[in-house]
């Protein structure tokens, strides 16, 4: 939200965020899910816009597939 247009692959993800891959695949994914991130061709994750929100919920992909996993951000 502050660098509009930012586009991060899970490895930069799992660096920036010090969590593990497999859970910031799993985040990642769960955020696509929701709507607010999209992937990009290349496999980069970035701030949904109106118009990728609708491409990238595929009907194929049901919410309960995978459990929700929550983190919690520690705050500086």
């Amino acid at each position: 939200m502050e660098m509009p247009g930012m586009r991060l692959t899970p490895e930069q993800v799992e660096r920036l965020s010090g969590v593990v891959n497999s859970v910031c695949r799993l985040v990642l994914d769960d955020f696509v899910r929701a709507g607010f991130l999209s992937v990009g061709a290349n496999g980069t994750y970035a701030r949904s816009t109106g118009l990728d929100r609708m491409a990238s919920r595929s009907p194929s992909v049901e919410s309960n597939q995978r459990p929700t996993v929550s983190i919690p951000v520690p705050t500086r």
